[in-house]
């Protein structure tokens, strides 16, 4: 096996894998993915010499069974092939293949980006009953304090139905991840976060209850590759969505997203079936996802300059302008485009929409203007447009006899 090694920072692994594999002992660092999504690997060896491991370097590391550390190491430690920090305070990974893990007394902390990341063979969790800080309920570890369950750190990937205790703020990164037989699942009043990648793969998920009405942020890829999901409708009270979170839900249908959410990635990939979106109150209608995450950014962002298909561009632009007509970035936008927007409404065949800006932007139709818009109807034979327009002209007395040309 080959490493790339740069600065003494493990980037990369290459060529064929080996089942047991050490990490020459000039590598200080392991960089965030160095084996992510590698398989062939079972068994993996640390030297002393490494002080910091990156951000999801393990990740779906496929055939990964136990990871070792060199006990001189200051760092780093293991136990029965989990990797913790030197004092086994913080648990730091599970092995990708691992079917269960037992967390000593020890354990303060879990690093919640990285520790169960993963684990689609993970049945069981135990805990020794001298731990003060995590506890289980039906099987499902959680993090406690002052008696009260605070958050769902991970949940065992054979349980069908989930009803999160109230006491419960924040669903972890990974929290359900691979749970392939999770279908049912109630997110109640307090949750105010639920974390990057918390549900995904979990493809039999068919109905996502929210008692919540005040989710501060859904992490990246949270519900991704949910493939029997057909309907997301978001709480009144949701703030933020992170890149990916409904990408690759191939039997999405319906999406609604509310006026509170203040920031979108792009959420929604085009390997969707997506039919009906609503943003910010905002409806459209869409054939099999095209042009969603761009729709959403658009909308949340005020975002003008996404390439989607004219006739659905416009149409959205209005509406938003209708909702916050003081909104200085839309209404500059729609002015400097004012001609290729007009031109490509009466294209489209779109009169409505075409009239609604003509009278929403008097300013920007002169006499100059209208006789372009005329004569744009006439092509395209959208007469209804051209006689509004013509009338228009003849109404505006400001225009003197050399201005028609029509």
């Amino acid at each position: 096996m080959d490493f790339d090694i740069r600065n003494h920072v493990l980037v990369n692994v290459r060529n064929q894998p080996v089942p047991d594999v050490s990490i020459p002992v000039t590598v200080k660092e392991i960089g965030s993915f160095a084996f992510s999504d590698y398989s062939g690997i079972c068994s993996l060896h640390i030297p002393y010499t490494v002080a910091e491991i990156g951000y999801h370097a393990f990740y779906e590391c496929g055939t990964l069974e136990k990871i070792h550390v060199n006990k001189l190491n200051p760092y780093f430690s293991d136990v029965d092939g989990v990797l913790y920090d030197r004092s086994q305070n913080t648990l730091l990974c599970c092995p990708h293949t691992v079917h269960s893990v037992h967390i000593p007394a020890s354990v303060s902390k879990i690093n919640f980006t990285d520790a169960f990341a993963g684990c689609p063979s993970l049945e069981k969790i135990t805990i020794d009953q001298k731990n003060k800080h995590f506890t289980l309920v039906k099987g499902i570890l959680y993090e406690y304090n002052n008696f009260r369950l605070t958050k769902l750190v991970r949940c065992p990937v054979h349980v069908q139905q989930v009803k999160i205790p109230e006491s419960v703020t924040e669903i972890c990164n990974h929290a359900f991840e691979n749970c392939h037989s999770l279908q049912e699942i109630t997110i109640p009043e307090n949750v105010r976060k639920i974390g990057g990648y918390a549900f995904k793969h979990c493809s039999q998920l068919h109905s996502v209850h929210w008692q919540s009405h005040q989710i501060d942020s859904i992490g990246d890829s949270a519900f991704r590759f949910c493939t029997s999901l057909k309907e997301m409708i978001l709480p009144q009270g949701t703030k933020s969505i992170t890149a990916a979170a409904f990408t690759s839900c191939s039997s999405l249908e319906t999406l609604v997203i509310p006026k509170s959410v203040t920031f979108a990635g792009y959420i929604a990939g085009h390997d969707t079936n997506l039919k009906n979106l609503t943003c910010h109150d905002i409806p459209v209608s869409l054939v099999n996802g095209k042009y969603a995450s761009e729709i959403i950014y658009m909308i949340v962002r005020h975002a003008c300059g996404e390439n989607i298909d004219p006739a659905l561009k416009n149409s959205i632009l209005f509406q938003m302008f209708l909702q916050n007509p003081q909104q200085i970035k839309l209404k500059q936008y729609i002015q400097e485009h004012f001609l290729e927007i007009i031109c490509q409404t009466i294209q489209c065949h779109q009169q409505e929409v075409c009239l609604n800006y003509v009278n929403a932007f008097p300013e920007c139709m002169t006499p100059e203007n209208l006789d372009l818009f005329i004569q744009t109807a006439i092509a395209e034979k959208q007469y209804e447009v051209q006689l509004s327009l013509t009338h228009l002209k003849y109404e505006k007395n400001t225009f003197t006899p050399k201005d028609w040309t029509l």
